[in-house]
């Protein structure tokens, strides 16, 4: 093309650049009157042009969301278009992806509480899904490891009753397992510990009222232990210290009362006759002096 540029005249060549420079300015105007026109156009939009520009922004959104597929994303398509031509669609896939993530929250918890397998996990299973789809069986392992964790305290306070082997011993392991698997057997124990020990302190109170040998210790002794084993002996040696019949209300009142000078007033004195010179004990018994007017002024 250059080769054929230079054979030309000068004065061809003169003529070519002018038609080419006439043919830019023209193309300049021509183009500078398609720029008016469009922007007339633009000023002045035919109608239905913002309703399809609508219409295009909410299927491109709807199409973003069902290709990202997420909860997220069908929450904005609403968020923008509420009643956009694919609302009820979003609506429905928002449903079933919250279903979906509550049930897979469901299993997470559910195999957490199968993993640490404690009362206090399924416990905290059915505080976060009460209505959830172990819910049922969450309850019943839940039941059967607080039923085995008792029934072990049971056992092991009931251990520890026995190698005590006290009455209080006894009464706190039925204070705390009142219906526990041994419960029967501790007031069994219980009873005859409680026997036992009132038979200790019936004897033990006998001896110290033999040992002391009083009508005040024999009397304590009947009214601590008015059916004691040694109640009888006691109303008998009560008798016979009062000098009243046993089984009488006078002897009934000397075992009642604590008074040893009453009981002792009210007692008849046991006189005794002299033998040989001598007299036994007892009350004094008076001797009058001789007849002899010698022997009476010596006496």
């Amino acid at each position: 093309m250059l080769r054929a540029f230079h054979a030309l005249t000068r004065t061809a060549r003169v003529a070519l650049c002018m038609s080419v420079l006439f043919s830019a300015v023209a193309s300049v105007g021509f183009l500078a009157g398609c720029s008016d026109q469009s922007e007339q156009q633009s000023s002045s939009p035919p109608e239905g042009t913002s309703e399809q520009v609508l219409r295009e922004a909410d299927e491109n959104m709807w199409v973003q969301a069902v290709r990202t597929g997420t909860l997220g994303a069908f929450t904005d398509y609403l968020q923008n278009f509420p009643n956009g031509m694919h609302a009820a669609e979003a609506r429905e896939r928002i449903a079933t992806l919250e279903a979906q993530a509550r049930k897979d929250a469901d299993e997470r918890a559910w195999a957490a509480a199968r993993q640490a397998d404690t009362a206090a996990s399924y416990a905290e299973y059915l505080r976060d899904f009460p209505e959830g789809a172990h819910a049922a069986e969450a309850r019943e392992r839940g039941a059967a490891l607080d039923q085995e964790a008792r029934r072990q305290a049971d056992e092991k306070s009931w251990q520890e009753a026995l190698r005590l082997g006290t009455q209080v011993s006894l009464a706190d392991y039925l204070r705390q397992f009142p219906n526990g698997a041994h419960a029967g057997e501790a007031r069994q124990r219980l009873a005859a510990l409680e026997q036992q020990a009132r038979k200790e302190a019936d004897e033990k109170a006998w001896d110290e009222a033999q040992r002391s040998g009083s009508l005040a210790a024999f009397q304590d002794y009947l009214r601590n232990f008015p059916n004691g084993a040694h109640a009888a002996e006691a109303r008998q040696r009560i008798a016979a210290l009062t000098g009243t019949k046993a089984g009488t209300p006078a002897d009934a009142k000397a075992i009642t009362s604590g008074d040893k000078k009453s009981a002792a007033s009210k007692a008849k004195p046991k006189r005794t006759s002299i033998q040989s010179g001598t007299v036994t004990i007892g009350t004094p018994v008076y001797k009058a002096p001789p007849s002899n007017p010698w022997f009476r002024w010596f006496w």
